[in-house]
């Protein structure tokens, strides 16, 4: 087996491709290029008991992804309240580029909400109108808020709606199917160089890394231009089950690569099967949510947020659980395998432990809070769809991938690395044969010794 690439690097190759792997991943992760939504608000002073409020939304184009309105109320207190408001929406769409100026009617409901309200600040926001697919260009609501009790305390009405600029969506197209051409290619060339070695003979890291590259390839959504064409729910729910199937093997990978360092012989049922039980059932937990979020989302906008359903709530309690064993675990293998390797005076695995920890630090603690911030965040908008996600784990994986690619060797280098991988066995070998002729050579003159020491104990006899 050849040794990876990154194991023959010097110290400046070390440190320079982790300063550069450190510093982009940190900008693109704080910078935040997508996600960000066309917010425009329409304010309302001293509201009254039965207040009526009319918004035109105009220009709207298939790419603007979605509509979402939403409500709020400032409390003019110095105490918090928590009160019922009565919220009664009714929504119309037309599209005059079609030549049809007429409105058609698309909501008429009324829902009692139980709004919470912190002193002197804005209550909780309502979402009146959701609107994941944009049918029309323009949109007209008539929002009538009724039984607004202790109408006086509240001194303005904040109606906030909002969507995604186009140009962002062009933008997250030309980005997303960039990162996949780019992928394709690496991934056969990754194949290419592996093609010599059988994959049951392959490193942990690469048969890990193989898996990896595929489904990134499906994690930036090549299907994402069908979301934009389609108001059905299927093509979501693809896009979910994807992004679910990446997470699951990037925890799996983590997990299986840093037990493998301490345990070199990998039985299915010893090794594999505890580690598939446990990342089955965060899978099945996971994905249930995310579709459950999605469709409360787009088929209930106009009730309380998913976070404050019960059963959703004690759904992701139990995944919560799932994740704080998981964490357990991995940092249980992490010591086991770090005190194990310390012991081996093979430099090779040493240098793959430690470069495997630490370029794996930054996407371990980013990937827990992007999916605690999925679960636990009010805001229907997924943070799996920033541009900074996307990036970070891309870039991620075709680093990690380029450094375990086998490193090129000449032929006097290769039967060193070969005499290298039999050493022990060589040594050990020869000392036996070296042990054995020592004892012959041994036996052989003790015999002579005797032999020509004969004569003369037969002459002194005589004498």
């Amino acid at each position: 087996m050849k040794p990876f690439r990154f194991t023959t690097w010097t110290k400046k190759k070390f440190i320079l491709f982790f300063f550069c792997f450190f510093i982009i991943t940190w900008t693109f992760s704080s910078l935040n290029l997508e996600g960000k939504y066309i917010n425009k608000t329409h304010e309302i002073e001293s509201p009254s008991q039965k207040q009526i409020i009319d918004l035109d939304i105009t220009n709207l184009h298939r790419l603007n992804q979605e509509l979402i309105v939403k409500a709020s109320l400032k409390n003019n207190l110095t105490i918090g309240v928590f009160t019922p408001i009565e919220f009664t929406v009714l929504l119309y769409g037309s599209n005059p580029t079609n030549g049809n100026d007429q409105w058609v009617l698309l909501q008429n409901s009324t829902n009692q909400r139980n709004v919470t309200c912190e002193k002197k600040s804005l209550c909780d926001s309502n979402t009146l109108v959701h609107e994941n697919y944009i049918h029309y260009t323009n949109y007209k609501t008539e929002i009538v808020i009724e039984n607004l009790i202790d109408w006086q305390f509240y001194n303005l009405v904040e109606i906030e709606y909002n969507y995604v600029s186009k140009y962002l969506t062009y933008f997250k197209l030309f980005f997303q199917y960039i990162l996949v051409m780019i992928l394709i290619t690496w991934t056969g060339i990754y194949f290419y160089k592996l093609r010599d070695v059988e994959f049951k003979n392959l490193p942990l890291e690469q048969k890990w890394l193989i898996i990896m590259l595929v489904s990134l390839i499906f994690f930036n959504n090549p299907l994402h231009p069908v979301t934009l064409l389609s108001s059905s729910l299927f093509w979501r729910t693809i896009s979910l089950i994807f992004t679910s199937i990446f997470f699951i093997e990037l925890f799996g990978g983590w997990l299986c690569v840093l037990g493998g360092f301490r345990t070199p012989k990998r039985h299915f049922r010893g090794f594999y099967l505890p580690k598939f039980l446990l990342l089955g059932l965060i899978f099945i937990l996971f994905l249930s949510l995310l579709i459950w979020r999605e469709n409360h989302s787009i088929n209930h906008p106009k009730y309380e947020s998913v976070t404050s359903i019960p059963s959703y709530c004690a759904f992701r309690t139990i995944l919560t659980i799932l994740f704080v064993y998981y964490w357990l675990w991995a940092f249980y293998s992490l010591t086991g395998s770090y005190s194990h390797v310390k012991q081996i005076k093979k430099m090779e695995l040493k240098r793959r432990f430690m470069f495997f920890v630490i370029i794996g630090t930054i996407p371990f603690f980013f990937t827990f809070q992007v999916l605690f911030t999925i679960l636990y965040s009010k805001d229907t908008y997924s943070p799996i769809e920033f541009m900074a996600v996307f990036f970070m784990y891309n870039f991620y994986l075709l680093g990690y991938s380029y450094a375990c690619l086998p490193n090129k060797l000449s032929p006097n280098q290769e039967n060193n690395t070969n005499h290298s991988e039999n050493s022990d066995s060589k040594d050990s070998i020869g000392s036996d044969i070296s042990n054995a002729t020592d004892l012959k050579i041994i036996s052989i003159n003790s015999s002579l010794s005797d032999y020509s020491d004969q004569p003369e104990k037969k002459l002194f006899q005589k004498n």
